[in-house]
């Protein structure tokens, strides 16, 4: 079996992956409101509802996704769920991620795990009753969460449904724009 330590090519190239993969996702441009603090949180996402605002997604222990097994992490990005199992809020788009895969979502946080653990808790989101009831988001998922992979188009390209994978799950280019 092939070593994962930090300093072996195998790691390695699963944190430079990871790290290509954050970008194309923009993981930075919503979990970032301090440029000198990257990936700590604190974006605050208005939406029709109130203000969400983004969690930390750095290695901190405390508030930060330092204690999130890789199972915990992949259900965060792809199901929308806490470690602690409440809901997030869709301003995270786990309704693009669901169609991302397992080995992509633990290279994005192979890669969240090198970067420097900051201890910030994001504010707390403005949201009025009900939306400030996280179990509510059940409904919301119900009706926009599906399940499943990306399914490549056998009648493209490679290059063709790799574009799409990019451009519909991990850079989401439908999420902002369209009503949710």
């Amino acid at each position: 079996m092939a070593s994962l330590a930090p300093g072996t090519p195998l790691r390695a190239n699963e944190i430079q992956k990871g790290e290509y993969l954050a970008r194309a996702a923009d993981c930075v441009g919503c979990h970032t409101s301090n440029p000198s603090r990257p990936f700590a949180g604190g974006y605050r996402v208005p939406t029709p509802f109130g203000d969400v605002y983004s969690t930390n997604i750095t290695p901190d222990l405390d508030t930060g996704i330092g204690r999130y097994s890789a199972d915990e992490f992949v259900r965060a990005v792809q199901k929308g769920v806490r470690r602690d199992g409440a809901d997030l809020y869709p301003a995270m788009p786990y309704d693009s991620f669901v169609g991302m895969n397992r080995e992509d979502v633990l290279a994005i946080r192979a890669y969240l795990l090198t970067t420097a653990p900051i201890s910030q808790p994001p504010p707390p989101n403005i949201l009025p009753f009900p939306f400030n009831q996280r179990w509510t988001l059940w409904l919301w998922k119900l009706a926009n969460l599906h399940a499943g992979g990306f399914g490549p188009n056998p009648s493209r390209t490679g290059a063709w449904n790799r574009g799409a994978y990019l451009v519909e799950v991990l850079g989401h280019c439908g999420a902002c724009p369209t009503p949710r």
